[in-house]
């Protein structure tokens, strides 16, 4: 039933996405594409153990921007996206049998490609915007990294995710300084993805284990066309 529920927010996503592009002008405003970079901070909010914290990373990628209304355009971007989690098993949660130290380092790095396709709300006059981004993220994992200090607690865990794609959402706010040539942009996005990364009986019986990523990263958009 949450896999289904999670299919029908995304849906219901694209569905306005689709539906504000057809309902825009013909006539186009403005075309813009160009580069973003930027640094995320991303979870993942498994059950085990009160999930993991905030691990830091890289994003980068490219970007297109379609307006044909003054006040609705959309956006799509690929990029490159590092996500994970980090944590610290204490002692509380060992037993002094498995002749486990006090404290024990647990890392998980997630490469993906990723693919954005946003609803862009724009308000503000002259050459100051202030925007607001609604849309789908799907991306595939392109490379794991599963690091331990202590071994002997691996077996906790699987080797690998089993779910290469994931499917979410993000929200976005952007401010954005209109410029002869181009644009620069400036944003702050959150991710939340939709499906499991490991399966229900892969981490302690754990059902829940989904990206959660925060993104500020800034682009700059030559303008193209007319």
């Amino acid at each position: 039933m949450k896999v289904l529920k999670n299919i029908t927010v995304l849906l219901f996503l694209i569905f306005i996405n689709s539906g504000i592009i057809s309902a825009q002008e013909n006539r186009p405003v403005s075309n813009y594409f160009g580069a973003n970079a930027g640094y995320s901070m991303s979870r993942i909010n498994t059950t085990i153990i009160n999930g993991l914290n905030f691990m830091s990373g890289y994003h980068a990628g490219l970007v297109y921007q379609n307006f044909n209304n003054k006040n609705f355009g959309s956006q799509i971007e690929i990029n490159y996206s590092e996500r994970g989690g980090t944590d610290r098993f204490e002692k509380k949660y060992l037993t002094d049998t498995l002749g486990i130290p006090d404290e024990i380092d647990f890392n998980l790095k997630l490469s993906y490609i990723e693919l954005d396709w946003m609803t862009v709300l724009q308000i503000g006059k002259n050459k100051n915007k202030l925007n607001i981004l609604l849309g789908p993220n799907v991306s595939y994992l392109l490379s794991q990294k599963i690091t331990f200090i202590e071994t002997r607690l691996e077996s906790g865990y699987p080797d690998k995710i089993k779910r290469n794609f994931d499917l979410g959402a993000n929200i976005g706010f952007n401010y954005a300084r209109i410029l002869n040539s181009g644009k620069i942009d400036i944003e702050i996005r959150y991710t939340h993805g939709f499906y499991s990364l490991y399966e229900s009986t892969s981490i302690n019986n754990s059902i829940v284990n989904q990206n959660q990523v925060l993104t500020l990263k800034i682009a700059y958009l030559f303008k193209i066309g007319k």
